[in-house]
């Protein structure tokens, strides 16, 4: 017998990993069509290549180099796909320019300087609630911080 996951676990466990990662920015992304998963996640990394080279030069990658992030992808009540993304390593970059480059590849944007306060890693992780497991995909040279939530 197969035994369905405890969503609520998955997402908690999930938050409680992405809460010990330093994260600079929170974005919604969105798209003005409706691509397949693999054309938005192909958009998606087209304008990460584009803030890595703007932090960390042409040849970021060669160099082991480039910004962290979390992405949960969701379909809207439409049935068009979106991202929810949680960037590290981006302090130095504009936001607006970011916003810029989604809006030319891809659409309307929604980014913002991360405040824990908020919520954003539960809203990332909870791609898994609602009775379907969702897609929360990892990028770029991660080195995890120790967790300040944690009780020593």
């Amino acid at each position: 017998m197969l035994l369905e996951p405890d969503t609520n676990t998955i997402v908690s466990a999930y938050a409680a990993f992405l809460r010990r990662q330093r994260w600079d920015w929170w974005c919604h992304l969105t798209f003005r069509r409706s691509p397949s998963y693999e054309r938005a996640s192909q958009v998606f990394m087209t304008w990460l290549n584009h803030l890595n080279r703007k932090v960390y030069g042409k040849n970021y990658a060669k160099r082991g180099q480039g910004l962290q992030w979390v992405r949960g992808t969701e379909l809207q009540k439409r049935g068009a796909r979106h991202f929810h993304v949680l960037l590290s390593g981006c302090a130095n970059l504009s936001i607006e320019d970011a916003v810029a480059d989604w809006r030319k590849l891809a659409g309307d944007s929604k980014i913002s300087v991360y405040d824990e306060c908020q919520g954003a890693v539960f809203y990332v992780a909870k791609v898994y609630t609602g009775g379907r497991l969702g897609d929360l995909d990892f990028g770029g040279p991660w080195t995890l911080l120790a967790s300040t939530h944690d009780a020593s």
